[in-house]
């Protein structure tokens, strides 16, 4: 029993997460003033109610996005090595859909030669 209990707190973590995730694209995207919930879970691939599962408000995510980049600055990983060479920081890696503004602000070595 208690394995399963751990698979449903490990699941309600990733969930969570893919919430604040969804909140970051959304809110970079759209602003925060202009950001929907609908589009939030929608970019989590999640219901309004698992939303409210996790969070009270629109602000309350807004809060734990600024916890995850805060945890981000503390915790810097140095930039890794994507697929193609170029190297990347770690949330841009992370992150696919991010790729394209951060490969235009980070060089590969040699200038791509």
């Amino acid at each position: 029993m208690a394995g399963m209990a751990e698979r449903h707190l490990d699941r309600g973590r990733r969930t969570r997460q893919r919430l604040v995730d969804a909140a970051r694209v959304v809110f970079e995207r759209d602003g925060f003033l202009n950001s929907r919930l609908v589009d939030i879970t929608d970019e989590a691939g999640t219901a309004i109610g698992s939303f409210y599962t996790y969070f009270d408000s629109k602000e309350a995510v807004l809060e734990a996005v600024f916890d995850d980049v805060r945890d981000e600055m503390w915790h810097a990983r140095p930039a890794r090595p994507a697929a193609d060479g170029c190297r990347l920081p770690p949330a841009a890696a992370d992150r696919p859909a991010r790729r394209i503004p951060a490969t235009s602000r980070h060089r590969p070595p040699n200038g791509g030669a």
